[in-house]
């Protein structure tokens, strides 16, 4: 499985914004909107707008702005089960318990 991982400045993520106006208006209403009463509200109403629009313009990066470094992060869900035991365990083959365990409860 491949995945991508980004890593920016809140600088750079603004200047591709600004590239598309309406985009960036719509942004700069949600902004504006923090720490107010209004803030839920206008989220809610300009989200849903901007969901596809907001990858179409990161498509749109210019390549000389951009840096691709392939490498193995090792990385690991541990919000899944199985991933939280192999982050757990000593050996493979082995049960991992954590805290307050009897075996008497099965069996």
């Amino acid at each position: 499985m491949e995945s991508g991982y980004f890593v920016t400045t809140p600088g750079f993520i603004l200047s591709q914004f600004k590239i598309c106006p309406k985009l960036y208006g719509e942004l700069s209403k949600i902004k504006d909107a923090i720490d107010t009463d209004n803030f839920y509200k206008t989220v809610e109403r300009f989200i849903p707008r901007l969901k596809n629009k907001f990858d179409n313009q990161f498509g749109k990066i210019n390549p000389k702005d951009v840096f691709v470094i392939a490498a193995d992060l090792g990385w690991s869900d541990v919000g899944a089960w199985e991933a939280l035991k192999e982050a757990l365990e000593k050996e493979s083959n082995e049960n991992v318990t954590k805290g307050k365990f009897s075996s008497r409860l099965f069996g």
